[in-house]
């Protein structure tokens, strides 16, 4: 858990997000269930967006998250978007929903998009890439958030599989309807 919240971190820290910041997270992969539960934690009013079901299910156990389909979004536009699908449907989605003035974060790694160039500066919004983390400084980080119940990040946790099973665990994730499936290495000690 701390590899991919240290991405959530470190994107985080281009934005100021606190009490009621209405943030809307696209695609609700690992990072986007991270950063659900991350501006949560910060006092966001959180929307997080996907086109998978059993994810928005999980976004569902981190409580007070609205979680929807993309298509069922109709006018809304939000203070901070941040895109973690790395899709060009959903880079191109979070522009139009990005408020006037707004900002938006790409953790996502989409290769290549279409940006309406004029809307972007009449509403002079801020785009911001980030990829990976500092370290050591965004996993100290991480590790001090991830001690705080009050992150509620194990609702994250899909699976815990013994590590003798790593195959049955990468056939898991690699269905899209789970969230984080950790390998318990414990067993492999005692071996």
């Amino acid at each position: 858990m701390i590899e991919p919240f240290a991405v959530v971190v470190h994107a985080f820290k281009k934005v100021d997000i606190k009490q009621d910041t209405s943030v809307a997270i696209i695609g609700c992969g690992t990072e986007g269930l991270l950063s659900a539960a991350f501006a949560k934690y910060l006092g966001a009013c959180v929307t997080a967006i996907d086109i998978n079901a059993s994810k928005l299910e999980l976004v569902g156990r981190l409580g007070d998250v609205r979680a929807v389909m993309p298509h069922e979004i109709h006018g809304e536009t939000f203070d901070v978007v941040i895109e973690a699908a790395g899709t060009r449907k959903s880079f191109e989605q979070g522009l139009q929903l990005v408020s006037p003035g707004g900002e938006m974060i790409l953790i996502g790694m989409t290769q290549e998009a279409t940006i309406p160039v004029s809307q972007f500066v009449r509403n002079e919004l801020s785009l911001y890439g980030s990829i990976i983390y500092n370290y050591p400084t965004d996993f100290v980080q991480s590790i001090e958030y991830l001690r705080d119940p009050k992150l509620n990040a194990h609702q994250i946790i899909s699976q815990i599989v013994p590590f003798s099973r790593f195959n049955e665990a990468y056939e898991l994730a690699l269905t899209g309807n789970y969230g984080k499936i950790l390998l318990n290495f414990k067993e492999a000690r005692n071996v």
